[in-house]
């Protein structure tokens, strides 16, 4: 590689730009820009190492394939003001799972619903659990609602439990 020559094509088909001997099938040294648009917005070139860009066309994804198992694809979306992270079981559809979502909103995050209504929104079509599990016999949920920033216990947290779409509840204190 010479001041004139910033790409290199070696023999064994590996090609470096901004390298001399490049290490895999293609080795960058620099921000890489990858997509259906060029348009970066009003970031500078050294603000990323890997930019999709997609401009204001539709979703930009990535798709990561693997043709084994249920899910042939993993997806991480960015569409509508929303970061979306799921499975795919189809080999033609970039649409996610709602079941296997997780979905970043200026709102909360949502797992099981692409629009989450509050911090942590989970949500199941069929029975709904949550594990906390530790290695070590100390698993701990903690549900604090402390508006006392000098943590002295002036605080209300509850627990409710609902059946069905009942607006009927049991409340813990």
């Amino acid at each position: 590689r010479t001041a004139s020559n910033r790409m290199v094509i070696k023999n064994d088909g590996k090609v470096g730009i901004g390298v001399t001997s490049p290490a895999t099938t293609l080795d960058v040294n620099g921000s890489i820009l990858a997509g259906r648009s060029r348009n970066i917005g009003s970031y500078a070139s050294d603000d990323f190492d890997l930019m999709v860009a997609n401009g204001s066309n539709d979703a930009t994804a990535i798709a990561l394939f693997n043709n084994a198992g249920a899910f042939h694809t993993g997806l991480i979306e960015y569409y509508n003001n929303k970061l979306s992270l799921g499975l795919n079981n189809s080999n033609s559809d970039d649409a996610l799972l709602a079941t296997s979502a997780i979905t970043i909103t200026n709102t909360g995050v949502g797992i099981g619903t692409t629009a989450p209504t509050s911090l942590l929104d989970v949500r199941a079509e069929s029975a709904a659990y949550a594990t906390v599990r530790s290695d070590d016999s100390h698993a701990i949920l903690q549900i604090m609602a402390d508006n006392d920033s000098t943590h002295t216990g002036n605080f209300n947290p509850s627990i409710r439990m609902y059946t069905g779409n009942s607006t009927k509840y049991w409340q813990i204190y």
